[in-house]
């Protein structure tokens, strides 16, 4: 967060100071500039001057393509009004003076009730999140359409850092569905303990701020507290056995085991109660025979 939000101001303190007090010297500015100057007052003030108020609505107006500024710092001013102290009047601010519309046009191509009655929860309840300016955009975006809402992430190229935030985007619904310890379990594995555990704790915040029933948090604290307690087995190195195992049994060689190992890592999602050394080389045989095995190896029947 803290790179993101270094040098990205245009204009001095004194500058800014004058252009939010007189009209005429906001006017003359750069595009980019009445940006600036619009949401360091809104930062300041958690309001928006009537002057200036009227002054950028008319602009929209007038001139919609007026703010076709760069995206990038668009989006970094949408930041630094999330990262700093703003009250839930501020974002409101925010919100209904269309200061977003501005900063990403791109979510507001298709806006529907459920959309439009979001935003206002987001506004009524945005001082219940707990984290930074990254986490709160996370949670803003979550109520747009996926792919604008990731077009907007990628947009702030975090690289490798920017990773969990478009992976809570594309997840964050497929996670708050999950209500047994074997999904859990499978989706753990797949995108690892850190995206789960912010999804987890996204998740908390999602919602305090939509005013969903807190049963989607509780449900995973509980098989997450599960899973800590019964110490079950999700991924390779939580098996009772390695690579040198499945070798020295003669099952497989060296190429073969690293594979073998990932099976019996599913297999045992369904069945942790198989994650003993007997077991699971009578598995680990089964699957080098058989084709038929391997396919199923997810599947958890059900007599």
């Amino acid at each position: 967060m803290i790179d993101l939000l270094k040098d990205i101001t245009l204009l001095d303190k004194k500058t800014t100071e004058e252009a939010v007090k007189n009209i005429d010297k906001l006017a003359v500015l750069k595009p980019c500039e009445q940006l600036e100057v619009i949401i360091s007052e809104l930062i300041n003030k958690n309001e928006l001057g009537e002057k200036n108020f009227s002054w950028l609505n008319e602009q929209l107006i007038q001139n919609e393509n007026y703010y076709k500024i760069n995206e990038y710092f668009k989006i970094i001013q949408i930041l630094r009004v999330l990262d700093s102290d703003i009250s839930d009047k501020g974002i409101e601010t925010l919100i209904n003076t269309k200061i977003v519309e501005i900063c990403v046009p791109k979510l507001f191509t298709n806006i529907n009730k459920n959309i439009t009655t979001n935003l206002a929860l987001y506004s009524k309840n945005y001082t219940k999140i707990k984290g930074d300016g990254l986490d709160k955009l996370t949670l803003l975006l979550a109520i747009f359409p996926r792919k604008a809402a990731i077009d907007t992430i990628e947009t702030l190229d975090m690289g490798e850092q920017g990773v969990k935030y478009l992976m809570a985007i594309d997840l964050l619904e497929d996670f708050t569905i999950i209500n047994d310890k074997d999904e859990l379990k499978r989706f753990i594995y797949k995108y690892g303990r850190d995206v789960n555990e912010y999804l987890f704790k996204l998740t908390a915040n999602y919602i305090k701020v939509y005013e969903f029933p807190e049963y989607r948090y509780l449900s995973k604290k509980y098989l997450l507290e599960e899973l800590i307690k019964q110490k079950e087995p999700i991924f390779p190195e939580d098996l009772v056995i390695d690579e040198n195992d499945l070798m020295e049994s003669g099952i497989t060689d060296r190429d073969g085991a690293k594979e073998l190992l990932i099976m019996l890592t599913e297999h045992v999602h369904n069945k942790p109660y198989k994650n003993n050394r007997e077991d699971l080389l009578e598995e680990a045989e089964k699957f080098s025979r058989s084709k038929l095995k391997r396919i199923f190896r997810k599947v958890k029947w059900i007599k």
